[in-house]
């Protein structure tokens, strides 16, 4: 058995008693404790200066945080709040990038700090 590796090589993980049905891809397996797993958050946002189209409540998108993309909705725009439809796992201080796949131009809305 390996005990650790080096970027970057890619590794399996043998996890005793877990069913396949248990675990599945972008799973995050932590301490308890150690991450949070939130289904809302609150971003400090700055728009890209160079994504024109209009933001507006209850619009989908796609947030990136670390190695997660997971989808969203818009809850409120100022403060602005999004809704998970699965939960992610994040901590304050993170930056979040915000996309929108289906642009026809820039799919960059933007980003913002976890609050």
């Amino acid at each position: 058995p390996v005990t650790e590796s080096v970027c970057p090589a890619r590794v399996g993980l043998a996890v005793k008693g877990a069913k396949p049905d248990e675990v599945g891809r972008g799973d995050v397996i932590s301490c308890e404790g150690a991450v949070d797993v939130k289904t809302e958050i609150e971003l400090d946002f700055q728009k890209s200066p160079f994504y024109k189209n209009d933001i507006a409540e209850n619009q989908g998108c796609l947030v990136s945080i670390g190695l997660q993309i997971k989808a969203a909705k818009f809850l409120s725009i100022s403060p602005l709040k999004l809704f998970f439809e699965k939960p992610i796992v994040c901590k304050k201080g993170e930056i979040a990038v915000i996309l929108k796949p289906e642009s026809a131009t820039i799919r960059i809305l933007g980003s913002g700090q976890i609050l």
